[in-house]
């Protein structure tokens, strides 16, 4: 049986102009697996419990011919796997979270024999891969990435963030330019925490600029601009 590759592609970000695709990011991977082993909830888990997503709208795989197909169950799987032969045994997979926007694509069931259409042909982009031993995962690096902006995104994904906020100038800076900022004292991280989750949990399409306004209307608290 021919065992497998799967790439878990993460901290990129989605486009849909002219068409839904990933744009950088990292990957992680699984080497030497047997199709026939891989339930959808332990491709899920891997991006919850491993790559720390709030939690996974929607699960993506980039066909050979270029596009991309969802994959909503174990019947999804299966149809991807039907797939796999000598020339086609590496995966790759995508998400989106629960708190962002969807992506409009296919569900790989009814890909009407367009998913083996034809080769992957990525012209004027030489990439290289190097394996990272400590935790198993594969860091792409490609002529047309923003390698700081790579190196900025494993920092924080290694970096652990606890209440006195140790690390945290060090992650950030040179990044981050804020202006005043107001503090209440009779808020602290833990009820801005609760209170968000919550609303994440019903709403997952809240806004940034909704949690702004509600900061303030809430809590009295003024938010700056940052980028």
């Amino acid at each position: 049986m021919v065992e497998v590759t799967i790439y878990f592609h993460h901290g990129g970000e989605w486009l849909t102009i002219p068409e839904p695709h990933y744009d950088r990011g990292c990957v992680t991977y699984w080497k030497g697996y047997e199709p026939d082993l891989i339930p959808f909830i332990d491709l899920v888990n891997e991006y919850i419990n491993k790559l720390r997503f709030v939690g996974v709208q929607e699960l993506i795989v980039l066909a050979p011919s270029g596009k991309y197909f969802e994959i909503i169950d174990d019947e999804g799987v299966r149809t991807l796997t039907s797939f796999i032969s000598t020339e086609y045994k590496s995966i790759h997979l995508f998400a989106t979270e629960d708190c962002e926007l969807s992506v409009d694509v296919t569900d790989i069931v009814m890909h009407d024999g367009s998913f083996l259409l034809s080769p992957i042909v990525n012209e004027g982009t030489v990439c290289s891969e190097s394996e990272d031993d400590s935790n198993n995962g594969m860091v792409f690096s490609c002529s047309d990435y923003d390698i700081d902006e790579l190196e900025n995104f494993v920092t924080k994904k290694k970096r652990n963030i606890n209440e006195s906020l140790q690390h945290y100038k060090e992650i950030v800076k040179d990044h981050i330019d804020c202006g005043t900022a107001y503090d209440n004292s009779l808020v602290d991280y833990s009820t801005i925490a609760l209170y968000f989750k919550d609303k994440l949990q019903s709403d997952p399409k809240y806004k940034v600029k909704e949690l702004k306004a509600d900061l303030h209307r809430v809590f009295e608290l003024n938010v700056s601009e940052a980028k």
